[in-house]
């Protein structure tokens, strides 16, 4: 009896780790897409709404951000907690580290469109710079000041 509960705890464990980076890539996939589909719409910061948007679109990335954090920790927090429960051997460490990579080059697809997006051309002066002061929030700031 005991080693049913066992076991079926460290099924639970796994699937807890395996399902949280499940969600941090289909957190990566929608944020990326999202910043793709407004770097297709804005070839240009040409007016004022233009970098409202921008605002709101980075301002989503920023929390997206935060939330991806703790998706990929908490993996190796559960393994922990469940190594230390005995649940877990330290085998199991696969488990929170290959779809680490997954989630890694999620990241590294989606940075050259974060790059192109933080580069998007202004002719207006007063427009870039607040252009330019949103990149940087995002860019050194947990959270957007805007």
């Amino acid at each position: 009896m005991d080693e049913m509960i066992l076991e079926a705890s460290r099924t639970g464990y796994i699937i807890l780790i395996l399902l949280l980076p499940a969600v941090a890539a289909l957190n990566a996939i929608i944020h990326g897409t999202q910043l793709k589909a407004f770097l297709d719409q804005t070839p240009a910061f040409a007016t004022y709404q233009d970098i409202v948007e921008f605002e709101k679109i980075v301002a989503r990335q920023m929390y997206a951000a935060l939330v991806q954090i703790a998706l990929l920790v908490a993996p190796g927090v559960v393994f922990v907690v469940g190594l230390v429960r005995g649940v877990l051997s330290v085998e199991d460490i696969l488990y929170v580290v290959l779809p680490s990579f997954v989630i890694l080059g999620l990241g590294v697809a989606f940075k050259k469109v974060e790059n192109q997006v933080r580069s998007i051309p202004v002719s207006d002066p007063i427009l870039e710079e607040r252009r330019d002061h949103i990149v940087k929030v995002w860019m050194t700031k947990p959270f957007p000041d805007w």
